[in-house]
């Protein structure tokens, strides 16, 4: 990968990419942070020893999931999508499926927090040991569990 690689430097403030942009670039953080968020109103925080971008080049319709904007100044390496999915053919390596793996996680948290932050939700309350329900029930909702654990 060395030699495809471009040092890049964003000044705060500075927008990298927005939400919907293709997706033909990745970046791995050396200093500094940025600030994803989503017209969804998902918001986070990365930093040193993060990535990003990596989403529009994995999925089949390269748009951009979020906006990426520089919280500080930003020094990060660039790799373009011909490396990248070069690199990712051409390797078994842990990387490779840690890559894969980080993607289908954002997505997952992203649409924990969409329906996590639904105007329909109302907290319920459920002891150790109740049933909330059984095999065969019919369900007519979706559970979403904050706290604890449950035994299926």
């Amino acid at each position: 990968l060395g030699a495809d690689m471009k040092e890049k430097f964003f000044p705060r403030g500075h927008i990298v990419y927005r939400e919907g942009d293709p997706g033909d670039k990745m970046y791995f953080i050396n200093s500094g942070a940025v600030q994803v968020s989503t017209i969804a109103g998902f918001q986070a925080r990365l930093g040193q020893g993060d990535s990003f971008g990596e989403g529009g080049l994995l999925n089949t319709n390269r748009a951009r999931s979020a906006t990426i904007k520089c919280a500080t100044p930003v020094h990060a390496i660039e790799i373009d999508e011909e490396c990248f999915k070069k690199y990712l053919s051409s390797s078994d390596s842990k990387l490779a499926h840690k890559m894969k793996e980080k993607v289908k996680m954002h997505k997952f948290g992203r649409a924990g927090y969409q329906i996590a932050n639904h105007e329909n939700l109302r907290d319920v309350q459920v002891g150790r040991w109740d049933l909330i329900f059984k095999e065969g029930d019919e369900v007519d909702g979706l559970y979403v569990v904050k706290d604890g654990k449950i035994d299926v």
